[in-house]
């Protein structure tokens, strides 16, 4: 334990992003296990696809697009594939950043660290975006629908957990 430096923050941001990655490399197997033949930076950026609406663009653009309103800045719908990625890349790397600073401050060693920010991310999309209106209420999901997301987060933070380790020994 110790205390919470800017070294801690870029271990917890860096662990972030391989705990991302490995979430995402989950889910693009599985996309393509159900039919997608894209590549994998294809399916990961959605930049250069053309959505009709922020809504057919995901949770993180429709967050991304509230987020913007509240600062009076409307964003083109041409935009809603960059601000998807952004939003779900930015709270991937804020949840590292949370269980980093969790391990550099307290007893609680990194890998239970990441697991609870895979829990958190996850507990947060389904009650936090179910209570704003971009996801429907948790128990309006089949079981089924609801493993493959927590499974996917728990993927995540399992990685962030081992990153953080490895990252904190290489550091030290």
């Amino acid at each position: 334990m110790s205390s919470l430096r800017p070294s801690n923050i870029v271990v917890g941001a860096a662990s972030g992003v391989i705990g991302m990655l490995a979430m995402d490399v989950l889910l693009w197997r599985r996309a393509r296990r159900a039919g997608s033949d894209d590549g994998f930076v294809e399916w990961e950026f959605s930049t250069g696809t053309t959505f009709d609406s922020y809504e057919s663009a995901g949770a993180p653009a429709q967050i991304g697009r509230r987020l913007a309103r509240l600062g009076g800045v409307e964003l083109p719908t041409e935009r809603a594939g960059l601000v998807a990625d952004v939003v779900h890349w930015a709270t991937g790397v804020g949840w590292g950043v949370a269980s980093g600073a969790l391990v550099a401050t307290s007893p609680v060693p990194a890998l239970p660290a990441g697991v609870v920010g895979g829990v958190a991310a996850v507990t947060v999309a389904y009650g936090g975006l179910g209570a704003v209106g971009i996801y429907d209420p948790v128990w309006e999901y089949d079981a089924a629908t609801l493993w493959q997301d927590v499974s996917a987060h728990l993927v995540f933070g399992a990685t962030t957990g081992i990153a953080l380790w490895a990252l904190r020994r290489v550091r030290s």
